[in-house]
């Protein structure tokens, strides 16, 4: 947006006839950090270090570990995909396919609506929640799979579990599914169908969280926080 000539100077006030008058200021001695709208030294110095606090508290939560189980019974592949701040789960179907599943922020993740004020009240008290679905042609790892999604994949994560535990994890999410069809939307964004989900949205119980816990579902074990997108694979069984 284009300024005023007395902004955009710097010098003052323009009068009408072209002739720049400049305002005297007042001696820096004189000019407190309020007048400047400025806060004091300390205060400055006090909010950085909380600022650095709570990025260091942050990045220390925002990293997981999964470990696989080892040796699992009858084991067949799913995949965690990382799409850079959030992540989905990818299981076989019942036939030669796979179903994403996905969870996120009501307003924000499905409608789109992302301004502070939305994004602020996802991340600092319970809001509606949104379980997101797909089905894919494909296996989970075939090489095609990211090539079908509207998403971008940073990382795919092969995991090998039971496929019992596969069967039932499946059922479950299909049932909770259902259960809320009634209020079933399309992303074109995300390029998948969400319901309402009965579990409010927090910061400590986000996509990624979600992921951990469908993932100890099938039997892995999560080490760390995954508040972020952050996976490590470690070998089946790891200590």
């Amino acid at each position: 947006m284009q300024q005023p000539a007395s902004d955009r100077s710097g010098m003052g006030n323009l009068e009408s006839g072209g002739i720049r008058r400049v305002q005297p200021a007042k001696p820096a001695a004189a000019r407190s950090p309020a007048a400047l709208g400025q806060r004091p030294a300390h205060t400055r110095t006090r909010g950085r270090l909380a600022a650095t606090a709570l990025a260091a508290v942050l990045l220390g939560a925002c990293s997981a570990t999964i470990v696989p189980p080892s040796s699992p019974v009858e084991p067949v592949g799913v995949v965690v995909l990382d799409h850079g701040r959030h992540s989905s789960l990818v299981l076989p179907d019942a036939a030669d396919g796979a179903l994403r599943y996905s969870y996120g922020d009501w307003d924000y993740y499905v409608m789109r609506r992302t301004d502070p004020g939305t994004g602020a009240r996802a991340l600092l008290r319970p809001t509606p929640a949104a379980l997101g679905r797909e089905a894919l042609p494909v296996a989970p790892e075939s090489e095609r799979l990211p090539g079908l999604l509207k998403v971008p994949v940073v990382e795919r994560l092969a995991i090998d579990v039971e496929r019992a535990r596969v069967t039932a994890l499946r059922e479950t999410l299909e049932r909770r599914f259902e259960a809320a069809i009634d209020t079933k939307v399309y992303s074109p964004w995300f390029g998948l169908e969400f319901v309402r989900d009965p579990k409010p949205y927090t910061l400590d119980h986000n996509s990624n969280r979600m992921v951990a816990d469908w993932l100890t579902a099938l039997g892995c074990t999560i080490r760390g926080q995954p508040t972020l997108s952050s996976w490590r694979l470690a070998a089946p069984g790891a200590k």
